[in-house]
């Protein structure tokens, strides 16, 4: 589990109270103060490793705008898709709701980048590199949970990297909007920023991320390259599923 990590990491973790071991009390039920607590485990992660510039057994790598250029491949592969789909005319129910539906993910994706520019993202960039921001990578309630005492427990670091800080709290209301029940998406994105103490261009950018449509596209992406693969009505009910994850719109 931990073997790509040296001793001396794994030491410095424990130095700042954060403990890698297997054994983690992962909530049955998923309320309120249990997702608030989550999102303060995550910012305190992020704050006790910030500045760490040591190496691994290989070097902590960077991930650092390797989302965001994934996203705009997801809108390229999309929008090429789409105009083939028009040139063809779509000609069944399924085809139909294909295009219609890839045309609303295709203007809210690219309407997400265009706002993530505009937030600053170059200098959100800088700053995660300047201060050296480590990230979790997965901070869901299975790797990542934080005990009463203070104590972090992590159960892997596979995909620990330097990255911006907001990007671990996308990861973790990005699951959260699979839960039926209503989210409050804004208070927690508020949350954490005050708790890191990042200004409102971090807020733009984590709404942003939050409301590209992440499962349609993954959907499309799929879609696109194993299209023999798919029956319709496997299609149909993959596309409706992925369409409910992405309800959260926040621009």
């Amino acid at each position: 589990m931990f073997k790509d990590t040296t001793w001396a990491f794994t030491e410095y973790l424990n130095l700042k109270n954060i403990e890698c071991t297997e054994n983690l009390n992962i909530p049955e039920i998923i309320d309120n103060r249990i997702i608030e607590s989550q999102v303060y485990a995550i910012a305190e992660f992020n704050i006790r490793t910030l500045g760490y510039d040591e190496d691994m057994n290989k070097k902590l790598k960077s991930n650092v705008g390797n989302i965001i250029e994934r996203n705009k491949i997801y809108i390229k592969r999309l929008k090429r898709f789409l105009n083939k789909l028009k040139e063809k005319r779509p000609k069944s129910e399924f085809e139909n709701k294909l295009y219609k539906n890839g045309l609303e993910c295709l203007d809210r994706g690219s309407k997400c980048i265009d706002i993530i520019y505009q937030s600053d993202y170059i200098g959100l960039i800088k700053r995660s590199m300047y201060r050296k921001e480590v990230c979790l990578g997965s901070t869901y309630y299975n790797n990542l949970n934080i005990d009463a005492d203070g104590k972090i427990r992590i159960r892997s670091l596979e995909k620990c990297c330097y990255d911006m800080v907001e990007t671990d709290i996308v990861y973790f209301l990005n699951k959260l909007k699979k839960m039926d029940s209503k989210v409050n998406l804004v208070k927690l994105i508020d949350d954490f920023c005050n708790m890191e103490s990042l200004d409102k261009r971090s807020f733009k950018f984590i709404s942003a991320l939050l409301s590209y449509p992440y499962y349609s596209m993954k959907y499309y992406n799929k879609f696109i390259i194993n299209a023999e693969d798919y029956s319709e009505l496997k299609s149909l009910k993959s596309l409706s599923r992925a369409i409910k994850k992405d309800r959260y719109n926040l621009i």
